[in-house]
C-alpha cells in the first residue's frame, strides 16, 4: 500500500498535467475531470509496481494519455442503454459570431489530437521541450519543430476563420 502522504504529494504536483492531457483528448471539462480521477486511482493502485520512481512524471503522463484515449473510445461507442428512446442532449446556446474565445477554441478543436496534446503540455502545463519529448518519446528538436508547425497551422486557420 503506497504512503498516503507521498500519494497526496504526487496528486498535488501532477494534477494540472494529468488534467491537461485528459482535456486535450476529451475536449470536455467534465469528462477530463472524470479521467483525471480515474488516472489517480490507477496510480494509487499501482504505485508499488513503479520500477523507476524518478520517471514518475513520464509514467503518469502515459497513464493519463492511455486512460483518456480509452474514455474517448468508450464515449464514441455510446452509452450501453436499454432505453429505447434516449433523451437527446439540449443544443448549446449560440455564441456571438464575434466572440474571440469561441473562435480560438474552434481553431484549436480543429487541430489533430497530437497537436492539441502538445499544446496542452506546453501552454497549459508549462512543460519544457525536454519534458514533452520524454513524455511523448520525441527529441527536443522534434518537439520544437512540431510546435512550429502547430503555430503555423493555428495561424493559417485563424486567418481563414477571421470574418
Amino acid at each position: 500500500m503506497p504512503d498516503e502522504a507521498a500519494f497526496a504529494r504526487l496528486v498535488h504536483e501532477h494534477k494540472d498535467m494529468v488534467f491537461a492531457v485528459a482535456l486535450s483528448h476529451a475536449r470536455d471539462r467534465s469528462m477530463a475531470e472524470d479521467v483525471s480521477q480515474e488516472v489517480f486511482l490507477k496510480a494509487f493502485r499501482s504505485m508499488g509496481e513503479l520500477r523507476e520512481p524518478a520517471h514518475v512524471k513520464t509514467w503518469l503522463f502515459s497513464v493519463a494519455r492511455n486512460t483518456a484515449i480509452d474514455a474517448v473510445r468508450r464515449r464514441a461507442r455510446g452509452p450501453a442503454s436499454l432505453d429505447a428512446n434516449p433523451v437527446e442532449p439540449a443544443a448549446p446556446p449560440e455564441a456571438a459570431p464575434d466572440d474571440r474565445l469561441s473562435r480560438v477554441k474552434s481553431v484549436i478543436d480543429g487541430l489533430p489530437e497530437d497537436y492539441r496534446e502538445i499544446l496542452a503540455l506546453r501552454y497549459v502545463k508549462g512543460m519544457s521541450y525536454r519534458d514533452i519529448g520524454a513524455a511523448l518519446g520525441m527529441t527536443v528538436s522534434a518537439v520544437g519543430e512540431k510546435l512550429c508547425r502547430i503555430r503555423k497551422a493555428i495561424q493559417a486557420k485563424a486567418v481563414r476563420a477571421t470574418p
